[in-house]
């Protein structure tokens, strides 16, 4: 896994729920500890997507929420 930039992970049935942001943030930044290439995780929680993107320059990790998605059709799902 030395050269893994982007993981997916659908979160949505963990109980309890990592809904907070600072609590994705740290599952986040600890997948980073174990895999010091990845710069983006994306979790799905239901129908919603949150992507952290991390920023080497600053050190810090930046969060988007995309509601109203489904895992089925995001195209990183698809093959080619």
């Amino acid at each position: 896994m030395h050269y893994l930039k982007s993981i997916e992970l659908d979160i949505g049935k963990w109980q309890p729920s990592p809904m907070i942001p600072g609590g994705q943030r740290a599952l986040a930044a600890e997948l980073q500890i174990y895999c010091p290439s990845v710069q983006l995780v994306t979790f799905w929680i239901g129908n919603s997507r949150v992507r952290w993107s991390y920023t080497t320059n600053t050190g810090q990790w930046q969060h988007k929420i995309d509601p109203q998605l489904y895992p089925q059709y995001s195209n990183t799902w698809c093959l080619f």
